[in-house]
C-alpha cells in the first residue's frame, strides 16, 4: 500500500508540475495528490512500530525527527536548484522523491512483508 502511495505521490506531483492542464482537471489531480501524501505519514509511522516493536520509542523518535529536517533541507534543495537552473527544473525534485520512495520501498518489500508476517506469528 505504501508503495503504491508513493507512485501515485510521484505521479500525481510530475503531472501538477508539469502538465498543463485545465483547472478541473487540476483540481482533481491535487486532491489525489493530497490523498496519497497525507495518507504517507501514518501508514510509515504505523510501520516503524510494528517492524521495530522492541524498540519502538527509538524508531518513531527517529520517524518524527526526519520530518522538520525533510522540512529544511527539501526547501534548502530548491533553492539551490532554482538558483543554478530554473524554478521549475527544481520542482523536479518532489517527483523524484516519490519515486525514490517507490524504488527503496520495492527494493526492501519481500524483507518487510517477511518480518510483518514474522511479528503477526508472534502475536
Amino acid at each position: 500500500m505504501v508503495l503504491v502511495l508513493f507512485g501515485a505521490a510521484a505521479v500525481c506531483s510530475a503531472i501538477l508540475f508539469f502538465v498543463a492542464l485545465p483547472p478541473a482537471a487540476t483540481g482533481i489531480v491535487l486532491f489525489l495528490y493530497g490523498m496519497s501524501v497525507s495518507s504517507l505519514f501514518p501508514l510509515l509511522v504505523t510501520m516503524s512500530g510494528i517492524l521495530y516493536r522492541q524498540m519502538s520509542g527509538t524508531a518513531l523518535g527517529i520517524v518524527k525527527l526526519g520530518i522538520p529536517i525533510g522540512g529544511i533541507v527539501v526547501p534548502f534543495i530548491v533553492s539551490i536548484v532554482s538558483r543554478w537552473g530554473s524554478f521549475q527544473a527544481s520542482l523536479a525534485i518532489f517527483p523524484l522523491l516519490g519515486a525514490a520512495g517507490c524504488v527503496l520501498l520495492g527494493a526492501n518489500a519481500r524483507r518487510i512483508q517477511a518480518r510483518l508476517a514474522e511479528k503477526e506469528a508472534h502475536v
